[in-house]
């Protein structure tokens, strides 16, 4: 899943606090030369920087790793994170009600909307509030959970799949 070996570098950096590029590599089961891509990057965008031995610091904490484009400048925020964030500023919403929330700050279609809390609902995070509302049921951490082409949902927080699906 896209973002997936990102964010596992990424909070393997937090927690270590300094660490190489091959030592994250290794202790998330990715491979080099995709680590390497995402140091770099993040070292050229000024997210991390490195002393003379190659060993990597954060010169500034986030939630979530820094999404850049290949000439390091940032990606604005995913449709994922504000959806899921104004989910838990609701806490009770319709799909109509989340959908003009979300709208306000980032163009999105309904359709986009309706598809993420499909899936959410069948991974567990939403539960039905009566009639056509629903309610945040699992509040797992500032991360938007990811809900790949097929269906499956995986939680970046906790760092499992909650969900293996089939695009419906």
């Amino acid at each position: 899943m896209r973002g997936q070996a990102r964010e596992k570098l990424w909070r393997f950096l937090c927690g270590s606090g300094v660490c190489t590029i091959r030592e994250a590599a290794a202790a998330c089961g990715i491979p080099f030369k995709t680590a390497y891509h995402y140091f770099r990057q993040w070292e050229q965008n000024g997210s991390v920087r490195a002393d003379v031995q190659k060993y990597y610091r954060i010169v500034e904490k986030r939630a979530e790793a820094p999404r850049l484009r290949q000439d390091g400048s940032e990606i604005g925020e995913s449709t994922a994170s504000v959806i899921w964030r104004t989910m838990k500023i609701l806490h009770t919403f319709t799909r109509d009600e989340l959908h003009a929330h979300v709208a306000i700050t980032h163009p999105t279609g309904r359709a986009a909307v309706t598809r993420y809390v499909r899936f959410l609902s069948r991974a567990g995070y939403l539960r039905s509030a009566g009639g056509q509302r629903l309610a945040l049921a699992a509040n797992t951490g500032p991360l938007p959970p990811h809900v790949g082409e097929d269906g499956t949902v995986y939680d970046p927080n906790t760092g499992k799949t909650v969900f293996r699906g089939r695009a419906a």
